[in-house]
């Protein structure tokens, strides 16, 4: 939670809210998975259910627009 509210929120680390995990574990997770290419297969995994919803089974959603 502490993560995705830095996120969204754009406030520094140090700022989180004390009801939240501490600043500095946080961000160390963060750094890690940052490193380790977590978030990129987060983002991945995302992005291709999105694209089940939206019935998209080939290639890019704007490939449709050009063809």
């Amino acid at each position: 939670d502490t993560i995705l509210y830095v996120l969204r929120t754009g406030c520094a680390w140090r700022l989180v809210p004390h009801d939240l995990t501490p600043w500095d574990v946080a961000y160390r997770w963060f750094r890690c998975w940052s490193a380790d290419g977590t978030w990129d297969r987060v983002h991945d995994q995302l992005r291709d259910a999105v694209r089940v919803v939206e019935g998209v089974t080939h290639g890019l959603p704007w490939a449709r627009l050009i063809t």
